[in-house]
């Protein structure tokens, strides 16, 4: 008999009991047994609200075309481990194979997580959705057996299929990378998973000539992406990177980039921006102006008789008009570098704007290839606040000034003294 509790009432020691007692029962054995039994099968069942606990599983967020059947114990010998169809990653790596057996040898077998998933197709053969690093592990440990959670496509009442194979194949492949980055242990979800199976989706859009999978612009691949991160799996800018990877593949003349401070470095490196004794370039982040500032001011202290030439990283665009986005973003910096300036030549020296500058922004990389040379700098031009790239003379210039929302104007920064 367990220790009552002081800090509970009677009832809440007696929940306390029951919720050990499931946990406890919730654990196999790995190294006394050899199999599951009907026991353990009906106490998974019976564990937790399983369409409530994981929608996405067993619930309302399973695809249309699909339906959840039951859970039964399948043989190891009936299930391919080695050809996970509906993964798109392939098998796990092998350290994370080694550290999910360690885990399930040390803890057991725990019954709370959603079980081994396959996909039960009209020949009744059995395909792994999830579940392959399990599988694979059981059957090293000597095991016989697995309980399974059974899925099929939903039928009409005389048999036949309601969706068509693509429909099908594509939600399979959609619940096979959701499924993935719900439950532990599995082994983890990468990009690389991701960006294949969202590619398998845009080219089953083109071959059903948009009947299924996912349509090729940002938007919908965005959707997609999000559909298969699952739940904090990765940052909003690791999935935008994605997202603009995946657009470009099959967008070839209206590129996206999305730039990290090592591609920011490698692309001036290749077009010769380098320094000199009369200038030092250095490479910022659109929304940190205040330690690009920092880090200009201490260069130029460091080299009085050198220009500090500020090349700005957009980064990671988002949103609808990505166009605008990177516009804003280019503006905010200058806008709030000149604002920071001020207030330090007004603390210090009791004027709003210096005599003499040797610190600029010189430009921007480009991001966009349906307004940008990729293979230019945008410049920016100091005195008219304007961003400008002279394109090749198959194309328009293009430009725009920090401005024009009138927001913040030069004027604000200019002492009137010195006019």
């Amino acid at each position: 008999m367990s220790i009552l509790n002081p800090n509970l009432t009677i009832k809440q020691n007696i929940a306390a009991d029951i919720l050990n007692f499931r946990k406890n029962k919730a654990i196999v054995d790995i190294d006394n047994n050899n199999k599951f039994t009907e026991n353990d099968l009906k106490i998974h069942k019976e564990l937790i609200n399983w369409p409530e606990a994981y929608p996405d599983i067993f619930g309302t967020g399973l695809p249309e075309e699909i339906e959840f059947v039951e859970w039964r114990l399948i043989n190891l010998e009936d299930i391919d481990y080695n050809s996970q169809k509906f993964r798109a990653g392939g098998r796990t790596t092998k350290e994370k194979f080694i550290e999910i057996k360690q885990n399930i040898k040390r803890n057991g077998f725990k019954l709370r997580y959603p079980s081994i998933c396959l996909f039960q197709n009209n020949t009744l053969d059995l395909n792994i959705i999830t579940g392959n690093t399990r599988t694979e592990i059981l059957k090293e440990l000597g095991f016989k057996n697995a309980i399974c959670a059974i899925f099929k496509s939903k039928t009409k009442k005389n048999g036949e299929q309601l969706y068509s194979n693509e429909q099908i194949n594509e939600s399979v492949e959609t619940m096979g990378g959701v499924f993935n980055t719900i439950h532990d242990p599995a082994g983890s979800t990468t990009k690389a998973d991701i960006i294949r199976l969202v590619k398998l989706s845009c080219d089953r859009w083109k071959r059903t000539k948009g009947q299924c999978g996912t349509k090729t612009d940002l938007h919908e691949i965005g959707v997609k992406v999000d559909k298969l991160s699952g739940n904090g799996l990765f940052q909003q800018d690791t999935r935008q990177r994605m997202v603009y990877e995946i657009y470009n593949n099959y967008n070839p003349d209206n590129q996206v980039l999305s730039w990290t401070p090592k591609k920011v470095e490698s692309w001036i490196k290749d077009n010769n921006f380098i320094n000199t004794d009369k200038c030092i370039y250095i490479v910022a982040s659109s929304g940190l102006p205040s330690k690009a500032l920092t880090r200009a001011v201490a260069l130029s202290s460091e080299n009085p008789d050198k220009e500090i030439r500020i090349i700005l990283n957009p980064g990671t665009l988002s949103g609808y008009d990505l166009k605008q986005c990177y516009e804003n973003t280019l503006s905010s910096f200058v806008k709030d570098m000149k604002i920071i300036i001020k207030h330090y030549c007004e603390s210090f020296f009791g004027v709003s704007n210096p005599k003499q500058i040797r610190i600029t922004v010189y430009g921007a990389v480009p991001s966009l290839s349906s307004v940008h040379n990729l293979e230019k700098l945008v410049y920016f031009n100091n005195n008219s606040s304007d961003f400008y790239q002279k394109k090749d003379e198959a194309k328009e210039n293009y430009s725009f000034n920090i401005n024009d929302d009138k927001v913040s104007t030069i004027s604000d920064f200019i002492d009137e003294e010195d006019e």
